[in-house]
């Protein structure tokens, strides 16, 4: 066990009251009276029976919350300061935010608001590549410094959907994205790809990465090309990242979404919700998302930046969720063949890599664990089937959303890395055919990230 294991996981957040407050005689115009008030308890938002929020008034405290309830010094702020205003201007009355109590949390053990913040990011995360910069700086240099006969590029692309000018704008008529449609659209994507001074030589062989939903896209890819092969398309590899290839909805995570979507306690949210998290982050200007991302919750700038800028953008928070519903219906029992898994030694070849690459979380609230042992122990009960998928659960604590930290980003990084020094590895093994040595010749490959989407993890 690693040290790491042995350190203490437990952290500390502040029960918060955040009740009305209004001068006497002054007409409240936002829907509540003096004296309303939620708690946050952990994770919990609850409103005493018979009472109500407006969606404005909580959309201008919401994004202060999760950074109320830590810890802070005297002097901060967040310690000192307790009054929001109501959004609307003619209105007096405000939001006056009260810490109760203080509660220990473990990450390993409970449900936490910290845990729950990542399941929001990770339920919600954006399929933009801007939050994998951190891990691909990392990933380019280490490349750099050891690619010899082999040259590597790299393209990162975001899911369909997530950028506002890559689609017109969402409406009934013209809906978000489903899984499959954005299995299609990256396959085609990959497919496109070209290298030369001109960009139009095929590449050798391409290695899909992908995070999360992405894992799955790289999955029921090979599958696709398998099927039905597009010209040129040399898919050789996949590096897995925290995978969610069957049953989300029997993760944590998915069942709390399940059990959120069937519930007659909330009559038209399921359908309404993209509205209700846009008209949250509606009155929280840009900077101060990323501020608070950044400062409180231990975002990297990049990740901090990228995820401010999706919230705000036009359609990102409708896509996220639309595809999230599509993802809890879609992703269930794994269809794949152990034919697709394994890979196939070709004549001439040395060593043979593995085709697929798994790297699991330890506790990973999108991953049901009982799904995922019972998964590797059928390809482990194969033996040394040359060619089986290699298999690994994390032994540290690295996040879901590793992504949103320099520090998990730099371990991934290495991880991947191992991985195409395995597949070189493995292709430059020497090959005796009589008394002939032959070595591999020179190649170049693609790195193509099929990234995540989760909202964010």
């Amino acid at each position: 066990m690693s040290t790491r294991d042995n350190q203490d996981d437990s952290f500390e957040l502040y029960d918060l009251r955040v009740e009305v407050v209004c001068p006497p005689g002054e007409r409240i115009l936002c829907g509540a009276k003096a004296g309303d008030f939620f708690t946050l308890e952990g994770e919990l938002l609850s409103l005493p029976p018979g009472q109500s929020i407006s969606i404005y008034s909580l959309a201008s405290v919401l994004p202060l919350l999760p950074a109320k309830q830590r810890v802070t010094h005297k002097n901060d702020w967040m310690t000192s300061d307790a009054l929001v205003a109501c959004p609307d201007p003619s209105c007096p009355s405000k939001l006056r935010i009260t810490r109760t109590g203080i509660r220990r949390f473990s990450h390993a053990e409970t449900t936490s608001v910290a845990k729950c913040l990542g399941t929001c990011k990770r339920r919600w995360n954006p399929g933009v590549v801007e939050f994998y910069t951190d891990f691909l700086r990392s990933l380019r240099a280490m490349l750099d410094k050891t690619e010899n006969d082999t040259a590597y590029d790299i393209h990162g692309r975001n899911l369909l959907g997530f950028r506002d000018d890559d689609h017109e704008s969402f409406s009934s008529q013209n809906q978000p994205f489903e899984l499959d449609g954005q299995v299609d659209g990256i396959w085609a994507d990959i497919a496109s790809q070209r290298r030369g001074d001109n960009n139009d030589q095929p590449y050798d062989s391409i290695i899909l990465i992908g995070h999360s939903i992405g894992a799955y896209i790289v999955v029921e890819t090979f599958h696709r090309q398998s099927i039905d092969p597009k010209a040129d398309l040399n898919l050789k590899h996949g590096f897995l990242l925290f995978p969610t290839i069957s049953y989300i909805a029997r993760s944590p995570s998915g069942l709390k979404i399940t059990a959120l979507q069937q519930s007659s306690y909330l009559p038209g949210v399921e359908e309404n919700l993209h509205r209700i998290a846009k008209a949250l982050v509606y009155f929280v200007p840009q900077s101060t998302l990323q501020w608070l991302w950044g400062n409180y919750l231990g975002f990297s700038a990049a990740a901090a930046t990228a995820l401010a800028e999706w919230l705000k953008s036009r359609d990102g928070l409708w896509q996220a969720i639309h595809l999230g519903r599509s993802e809890l219906k879609s992703v269930v029992k794994d269809k794949w063949d152990d034919t697709l898994w394994d890979a196939t030694p070709t004549a001439g070849s040395g060593d043979v890599a593995p085709k697929f690459f798994f790297f699991y979380g330890k506790h990973d609230h999108w991953v049901d664990n009982d799904l995922r042992d019972a998964f590797i122990a059928r390809h482990e009960a194969r033996g040394d089937s040359p060619g089986r998928p290699s298999l690994e659960v994390d032994t540290g604590d690295i996040a879901h959303a590793f992504c949103t930290r320099e520090d998990t980003s730099l371990q991934v990084a290495e991880k991947v890395h191992s991985w195409v020094q395995t597949i070189d590895a493995a292709h430059q093994t020497p090959v005796i055919r009589g008394s002939k040595e032959e070595a591999s010749v020179s190649s170049h490959r693609h790195l193509e990230d099929a990234l995540w989407h989760r909202f964010p993890g």
